[in-house]
């Protein structure tokens, strides 16, 4: 909201400059003959994104124009070893501001293919690189059998060698 004199407040939040020029227009129009009004953004609040999963640095950053998940991950710090650039996706928010997740392979980014060079992000985007097929069963492996198997204390003893074995 704004307040202005002559016309208490007005709503300015997620207006288009040119419609909040005509709704000044119109309010002041009631009490100065020909009000000539002029809308000027100057900063733009929020301008956020967030990148995060298996980059570098997950992390907020301000948006900048024509910006691409591509070119955000790489300002996070990159890709980890971990990660599956093909799999990235792009969380915006839609019609009534539910969670919209857009699926963008950033792995066809990187070779100058696909549509991450058209596809610029908006404020509240949040990009998310997840794990590889790989890195999950490694994860797996780590938890069951590395941790919990070897913390319960079972071993895996080998007592007997190759030449006591018959083929």
């Amino acid at each position: 909201m704004i307040s202005l004199q002559l016309v208490d407040e007005i709503q300015a939040y997620g207006k288009e400059p040119a419609t909040l020029d005509k709704e000044l227009t119109e309010a002041y129009s009631r009490e100065l003959r020909k009000p000539n009004i002029t809308v000027i953004v100057r900063t733009f609040a929020n301008q956020r994104i967030f990148v995060g999963g298996e980059v570098g640095q997950e992390q907020l950053l301000t948006l900048q124009s024509g910006l691409t998940p591509l070119q955000a991950v790489f300002e996070a710090g990159g890709f980890l070893d971990t990660a599956d650039p093909s799999s990235a996706i792009v969380i915006r928010k839609g019609p009534d501001n539910k969670p919209m997740p857009i699926h963008i392979d950033l792995a066809e980014a990187m070779k100058g293919q696909g549509e991450d060079d058209n596809f610029h992000l908006q404020s509240n985007d949040v990009v998310y690189v997840p794990k590889s097929p790989i890195a999950h069963a490694n994860t797996w492996v780590d938890q069951y059998i590395t941790r919990l198997l070897l913390f319960r204390g079972f071993s895996f003893g080998f007592s007997h060698q190759l030449n006591d074995f018959r083929f």
